[in-house]
């Protein structure tokens, strides 16, 4: 997982790539918060916004952190309080 991290890191540039990378770095490691976090904001800049909430919501039912939750606010920022 942290090789696919490390592999993610240096493709930033292409999203597509960064995604890949990451992806696969969270299959494997899918308790890591960082690598989740990171994979969700990607997910969510190419615009697929269910992925980046199924990450979070998933990474946080094996690893509850608040790293998460920020992530989800961030990403979920037109959502009204009570949603």
């Amino acid at each position: 997982a942290i090789l696919y991290w490390l592999k993610a890191e240096q493709a930033q540039d292409d999203l597509t790539q960064y995604i890949t990378w990451l992806n696969k770095a969270w299959e494997l490691s899918p308790n890591n918060v960082t690598i989740a976090s990171h994979l969700a904001t990607a997910y969510h800049h190419a615009e697929h916004s269910s992925k980046a909430r199924k990450i979070l919501t998933n990474t946080y039912k094996v690893q509850p952190h608040r790293e998460l939750a920020d992530c989800w606010l961030k990403i979920n920022s037109h959502l009204k309080p009570l949603e």
